[in-house]
């Protein structure tokens, strides 16, 4: 499987993970304070995100520049 496809895998699944958390420990009652629901996601994406970039993106042969 490429690097990109992983990448978009692992988003999602570590964005329902966090989503699943979320409404467990609320469940139990425990207040969360509404600054996280929007620092979970940001922290998931610029974790996954740039490791998929960088490893994603190879140079192409067949691509000539104009000198």
């Amino acid at each position: 499987m490429p690097i990109a496809q992983i990448g978009v895998v692992l988003t999602f699944v570590l964005l329902g993970l966090a989503a699943f958390a979320k409404y467990y420990v609320l469940s139990l009652g425990i207040e969360i304070p509404q600054r996280y629901y929007i620092y979970v996601p940001i922290l998931i994406f610029s974790g996954v995100w740039p490791l998929m970039i960088n490893r994603g993106i190879q140079p192409n042969p067949e691509f000539e520049t104009e000198n």
